[in-house]
């Protein structure tokens, strides 16, 4: 491809297609991702092998247009900047925590993600009088960096500051939810009052992955 440099290429991937062919790779017993060529368009081609319940073979194969991004493109792209975390929480069953999220979202627009390093997390809504809150308690705490001793004594310590909190926009965090089909291993990262960072760990028997969604918080003035 023209693209190419240093035998990497860098496209844009709609995510809706995307998410539906990973839904149907969760079924399948092998799946292939070759970069092709249709009709001059360019494809991400999904590959995979399934069996119906009467044991029969089934190949089914997803071709999903994509953008291929010129290598000035490609190196404008950056992670967004953020300040050092808070705190890492494992996240609960996605198929609860998007139940609970669901109903709130009836209620309310915004989220208030709270969690700290008891293994506690809380989402919270105010909106109109209506006050709803989810408490789960027990989830595990992925250690931080190890941090300096002047940044050590320079943060708050988890004794004084119990609690990590974050308003995200519910919509935000439920779009992340749906590829719940594709997750083994989900977390939650917290800059407090500034960012929101969710995780899903893409694993199988040979190797794996994680994808991650950053969402900016939502502050008292913003639209």
């Amino acid at each position: 491809m023209s693209t190419a440099k240093d035998h990497q290429i860098t496209c844009e991937v709609p995510t809706e297609p995307l998410l539906q062919a990973l839904k149907s790779a969760a079924s399948a017993s092998e799946m292939s991702i070759k970069l092709a060529k249709r009709s001059n368009t360019a494809v991400l081609c999904f590959q995979m092998e399934a069996e119906t319940r009467q044991g029969k073979r089934l190949e089914i194969t997803h071709d999903l247009r994509i953008k291929l991004l010129r290598v000035q493109e490609s190196n404008e792209l950056k992670e967004p900047m953020c300040p050092p975390p808070d705190i890492h929480i494992v996240l609960p069953s996605l198929a609860k925590v998007r139940t609970v999220l669901e109903r709130m979202a009836r209620l309310s627009s915004h989220v208030r993600i709270s969690a700290s390093s008891e293994g506690n997390l809380s989402f919270e809504i105010v909106s109109d009088g209506v006050a709803a809150e989810a408490v789960w308690s027990g989830l595990s705490i992925p250690e931080l960096p190890a941090q300096s001793s002047e940044e050590t004594e320079a943060s708050d310590p988890f004794s004084q500051k119990p609690y990590y909190s974050v308003t995200v926009p519910i919509r935000s965090v439920l779009k992340f939810f749906a590829g719940t089909a594709i997750s083994a291993t989900t977390f939650a990262t917290i800059c407090a009052d500034y960012c929101l960072i969710l995780h899903v760990h893409i694993e199988d028997d040979n190797d794996g992955g994680t994808l991650s969604i950053y969402i900016p918080a939502f502050l008292e003035g913003d639209n």
